[in-house]
């Protein structure tokens, strides 16, 4: 069986978002988030991070925007 990648965009319309902040990515069944701003950051339950496995309640701040990761 072949990999398919679809990629789907998340539009966040507030000006504390870049417009490639970070990446969603789901991979068998898991999701990752990987900042893509080196200035501002991405956060996971109000830690800084690179990249990181989300789990279901996981708090992901953009800016000034903040999503709950529920699986």
């Amino acid at each position: 069986a072949s990999d398919v990648y679809k990629r789907q965009d998340l539009i966040i319309n507030h000006e504390s978002v870049g417009a490639e902040h970070f990446e969603l990515v789901a991979t068998e069944g898991q999701y990752k988030v990987t900042n893509l701003a080196l200035l501002q950051g991405t956060w996971v339950n109000e830690k800084r991070i690179r990249s990181q496995k989300l789990v279901n309640k996981d708090i992901i701040r953009s800016g000034c925007v903040e999503f709950v990761f529920l699986t």
